[in-house]
């Protein structure tokens, strides 16, 4: 018979495959997806642009509470920048916010019109 030739851990491979297919095929056919993409509005994209008078903050003096209020960085990530210049030494540059958990690339780049670095 040729259930008995093909071995065990080949049938529950195929098996698993067949119910992956499966389930992905059913679940296009009725409107879901494997991937929810969240809505981004025109507001989400746009550029966040200092004003001609602010002065940049700079990040070897700036309290928790100032750094809170930067575009996209909430009391923990203010927090975490302190903490990070108590454990590290002053910032040489800007970009060194990279460093600092929760601020990645795109963050950052977003951050630098509205820093300094003081040394």
């Amino acid at each position: 018979m040729l259930l008995k030739k093909i071995p065990f851990p080949a049938l529950i491979a195929a098996a698993a495959i067949v119910v992956f297919l499966l389930g992905f095929f059913v679940g296009r056919w009725f409107g879901g997806g494997l991937i929810a993409v969240p809505n981004r509005s025109a507001a989400d994209t746009e550029a966040v642009v200092p004003a001609d008078d602010a002065e940049p903050i700079d990040l070897n003096t700036a309290t928790a509470e100032e750094l809170s209020q930067l575009p996209g960085i909430g009391e923990k990530i203010a927090s975490d920048i302190v903490r990070y210049r108590e454990e590290n030494g002053p910032f040489q540059s800007v970009w060194e916010i990279r460093n600092v958990k929760g601020i990645g690339e795109s963050k950052c780049e977003k951050l630098v019109p509205f820093l300094t670095v003081t040394q």
